[in-house]
């Protein structure tokens, strides 16, 4: 197999090992893993601008690999709330 260039998203036990056996193989490997306060949650609505824009800041300025999720609550649930 021609050597590949490969990225483990995981950086535990398991991701090393799996690392390890790839790198022996003779493939180039990057492990990537996240730092738990860099997995920040925000609400896309215009209440929440301001405060979105500082989250969104904040993780451009960290040098690792941050995750953004945009949560919204659904038309049905927010429709069962109001009645």
């Amino acid at each position: 197999m021609k050597p590949r260039t490969i990225a483990i998203v995981g950086a535990g036990p398991v991701g090393g090992i799996l690392a390890a056996h790839l790198c022996s193989a003779g493939h180039s490997v990057h492990l990537v893993d996240t730092w738990e306060e860099h997995i920040r949650k925000i609400e896309p609505l215009p209440k929440n601008f301001e405060e979105n824009v500082r989250v969104i800041e904040e993780e451009l300025d960290y040098r690792g690999l941050s995750v953004i999720v945009a949560v919204r609550e659904c038309i049905q649930e927010a429709r069962k709330r109001r009645s």
